[in-house]
């Protein structure tokens, strides 16, 4: 099945250790490619273990499940996503930045079903056109105080 990666850094206004309190508010997840809406988040000890989520491609809705497969806190965490046409992972870096922090945002997506992997070439141009806003506006989100 073809698989793609792409990578955006994007900074935020807060310090790591706020901007690691914003990756376990599952909300802040919405500002990533891919994930329009989050429900079902689950946590332990405070940390984000997983939550489930909606996409929208073509005009048509996935359902989706992501769940924390490493964290290396306060400074790295990685999800996986599947959904019925594909997988991703994403992998989120924050490294300080005097008293900001700088996001990198790693993706890689693979398809899981024939028409997903005809379909692939238009999906990896619009993940690698979009994230870079996607980071910038994921950054953006770690920075609020209500999503924590």
């Amino acid at each position: 099945m073809p698989t793609q990666s792409f990578r955006a850094t994007a900074r935020t206004s807060v310090p790591v250790e706020e901007a690691w309190a914003g990756l376990q508010h599952p909300r802040t997840w919405e500002g990533i490619a891919g994930v329009d809406h989050v429900t079902g988040a689950t946590h332990h000890d405070g940390r984000l273990t997983g939550f489930d989520f909606a996409t929208t491609v073509a005009g048509m809705r996935y359902p989706g499940r992501s769940t924390v497969t490493r964290v290396d806190p306060p400074v790295h965490m990685r999800l996986e996503l599947t959904t019925s046409e594909l997988t991703a992972t994403i992998d989120v870096a924050l490294r300080a930045a005097h008293t900001e922090t700088d996001v990198d945002v790693e993706m890689t997506v693979q398809t899981r079903s024939f028409l997903a992997g005809m379909l692939f070439p238009a999906i990896a141009e619009t993940i690698g056109r979009g994230l870079p806003a996607a980071a910038t506006d994921f950054a953006r989100l770690l920075a609020e105080s209500d999503r924590r």
